[in-house]
C-alpha cells in the first residue's frame, strides 16, 4: 500500500481537479484538508471493485442515523 503522501486543501482542490484526478489514477493517495484537519480520501479503484459500488444520492448518504 503508497504511504498517503499528498495533502490538499479544498481550494487546491477546486483549482486542479484534473491534475489531481490524474494523479489518483496514477495511483497516488490525497488527504483533502479543510481550515488545516483532515476531512477526505482521495485513492483509486481497482478495476475489480467497481462493481461493488451502489450508488446513492447526497440526501441517503448524508442522512442522520435514524431518520
Amino acid at each position: 500500500m503508497r504511504p498517503y503522501k499528498v495533502l490538499l486543501k479544498i481550494k487546491d482542490l477546486r483549482l486542479y481537479m484534473g491534475e489531481i484526478i490524474q494523479k489518483i489514477r496514477d495511483g497516488e493517495r490525497c488527504i483533502i484538508t479543510y481550515r488545516g484537519k483532515p476531512v477526505a480520501l482521495m485513492l483509486p479503484f481497482k478495476s475489480e471493485q467497481v462493481n461493488e459500488i451502489v450508488p446513492r444520492s447526497y440526501e441517503e448518504s448524508f442522512r442522520e442515523p435514524g431518520s
